[in-house]
């Protein structure tokens, strides 16, 4: 099951705390993988790609919420943002959408939110990622990149020219598959429609 990871942003430190225990995060496959109070910290985990959704405070010291969703456009981060703040200002929400944010909450977040807002994010990463898949493979199958450029593979790994393309289609993968798929080292998953999946094997 792919999980979606998370990162954390608010220079209180309690904030952090109460953000992360007020979701149910495993329920709906996403995993807190970082948080900072520090917003300069925050763009340079962003910077290296690997979160998928960043929650983040709109007023920092040295760098806004929305400076930083700033930052991170301009660096071509494809992180989804959600603005956390403790101000009910509709000018705060209006400059946050222009950014392009995924949703704005109020602080302290209340329980009756947090469900529904999963539920949305999680329907929101499962087309993304549909999408994105779907464009990564028809680049593949036209040859206009390598398996290497496609999944940012270290280049150590060059070493290891033979790779197995197996495609799924209508079938959930047999449990034996599914054992032998994740024992090995490195395997690239790709869905590419609602019931048609590639994997790709070093």
């Amino acid at each position: 099951m792919f999980t979606n990871r998370i990162l954390l942003v608010d220079d209180e430190p309690w904030s952090l705390l109460a953000l992360n225990a007020s979701f149910e995060w495993e329920a709906f496959n996403f995993h807190v993988a970082a948080q900072t109070s520090n917003p300069f910290e925050a763009l340079e985990l962003l910077k290296t790609g690997n979160f998928h959704i960043a929650f983040v405070d709109i007023r920092m010291p040295g760098m806004t919420g929305l400076e930083l969703i700033q930052a991170a456009k301009a660096a071509h981060i494809e992180t989804d943002f959600i603005i956390t703040s403790g101000y009910a200002d509709f000018s705060y929400a209006q400059e946050a959408l222009r950014y392009g944010v995924f949703d704005y909450l109020l602080k302290p977040i209340k329980s009756e939110v947090t469900q529904p807002l999963l539920e949305k994010l999680s329907l929101h990463m499962a087309k993304k990622r549909l999408q994105g898949d779907a464009a990564r493979y028809d680049l593949l199958w036209k040859d206009e990149i390598t398996v290497m450029e496609a999944f940012s593979i270290p280049s150590e790994m060059s070493l290891y020219g033979e790779w197995q393309v197996i495609e799924c289609h209508d079938i959930h993968l047999e449990p034996a598959w599914q054992q032998e798929l994740s024992a090995q080292s490195h395997v690239w998953k790709l869905v590419i429609s609602n019931n048609s999946t590639v994997y790709i094997i070093n």
